[in-house]
């Protein structure tokens, strides 16, 4: 008993020695001070900058026969950030325009304007006449075209109510008293044809099994140019064309005024505009 209450007495001195003692150590330290994540970039261009590009100029007085073909008219399209993502194109509404006033030749079944009259008020997405009473999208596909003091563009009439037109692209702002406007059908949209293309080599040239041909019912062809009226087209969209699309790839759009094969004066004087949106995305 003595022998282990020696022990255990001597232990306890040695834990206190060590407990109040300076005991030296090896140590090395480093460090990582620069973590650090930066985003990158998707930036596609058009014709080398991210203004608006008519590809087809604004043309006037054309004719059945007349053409944009060989290879067509064109815009360089090019990823400038530092990543690649998915091209996608989508054509806008077209909107068709019939021709204003008294036009000798034309033979429509319908008057050059379905309706007229002066703007309440709107906004750059609606256009609003308290006094009509248009039969509910009556007028869904037609164009509607403002003058006057508050003119404030043409556009595609989505939809509309009884007083109301809902449009689509946005007018350049919200009609007004002063806002005249002309609602209206042409028929040069279905007369003229279309063969939108990438040309993924920039060598002028539709290569089968190479370049990408847009159909009207948004697939994409590598065999050959795909044909179909500027109404066909209209809202139709094409998802990821090109998968990590880099660039510079070529789009074309060749156009065609079709022979009509016989006397078929109802587009004269008539106008169609259509917007195509281009977008990179992951």
């Amino acid at each position: 008993m003595k022998k282990i209450l020696g022990l255990a007495i001597g232990a306890i001195l040695i834990i206190g020695l060590v407990a109040g003692g300076t005991w030296a150590y090896f140590q090395d330290t480093e460090t990582s001070s620069t973590n650090s994540i930066t985003a990158g970039t998707l930036d596609l261009k058009i014709d080398a900058g991210d203004a608006n590009v008519n590809i087809i100029a604004a043309l006037a007085d054309k004719k059945p026969g007349d053409s944009g073909k060989a290879p067509g008219p064109k815009a360089t399209l090019t990823a400038a950030g530092t990543l690649t993502g998915d091209l996608s194109i989508v054509f806008g509404n077209a909107i068709n325009v019939e021709s204003a006033g008294s036009t000798e030749f034309e033979n429509d079944s319908s008057p050059a304007a379905v309706g007229t009259g002066t703007a309440t008020g709107g906004t750059t997405a609606t256009l609003i006449d308290s006094g009509a009473a248009w039969g509910v999208n009556a007028f869904a596909g037609y164009a509607v075209v403002t003058g006057g003091a508050g003119a404030v563009g043409t556009s595609y009439i989505v939809s509309n109510t009884a007083t109301t037109l809902t449009v689509s692209p946005a007018f350049s702002g919200a009609p007004g008293a002063t806002t005249d406007y002309r609602i209206s059908k042409g028929e040069l949209g279905a007369k003229i044809k279309i063969a939108p293309w990438l040309d993924l080599n920039q060598d002028g040239t539709f290569d089968v099994g190479d370049d990408i041909a847009l159909k009207s019912d948004g697939s994409v062809s590598t065999a050959a140019l795909q044909w179909d009226t500027v109404d066909a087209f209209s809202g139709v969209s094409f998802t990821d064309v090109i998968a990590g699309f880099a660039g510079p790839d070529d789009f074309y759009l060749p156009w065609d005024f079709v022979e009509p094969g016989s006397a078929d004066n109802t587009a004269q004087g008539d106008s169609f505009t259509i917007g195509i949106t281009f977008t990179l995305d992951q």
